[in-house]
C-alpha cells in the first residue's frame, strides 16, 4: 500500500482522493491488492488511469479493466 500511495503522491494526487482509495481494492470486494511493486499513473484530462505491474494476478487485472471500462468507479477511463 505504501508503494501505491507513494506513486499517487509522486503523480501529484492526494491519497485521500476517492479514485485512489477505490483502486486499492478489487472490484466488488474489500480485499486489498497485495504486492504492488510498480504503479504507473497517468492523467488523462481530469481522469486517473492506473495500471498495476508486478504482483497483480492476470485474472484480477481482467476484472479490474472490465470494471474500469464499465465506469463502475464513476470516472470514465480511456
Amino acid at each position: 500500500m505504501k508503494d501505491f500511495e507513494a506513486a499517487i503522491v509522486q503523480a501529484g494526487f492526494d491519497v485521500t482522493d476517492f479514485s485512489a482509495r477505490q483502486l486499492l481494492h478489487l472490484p466488488g470486494t474489500k480485499e486489498v491488492i497485495p504486492d504492488i511493486a510498480t504503479v504507473v499513473v497517468r492523467r488523462i484530462s481530469t481522469n486517473i488511469a492506473i495500471k498495476y505491474q508486478c504482483g497483480m494476478p492476470s485474472e484480477w487485472w481482467k476484472h479490474f479493466e472490465a470494471d474500469m471500462k464499465a465506469d463502475k468507479f464513476g470516472q470514465p477511463l480511456i
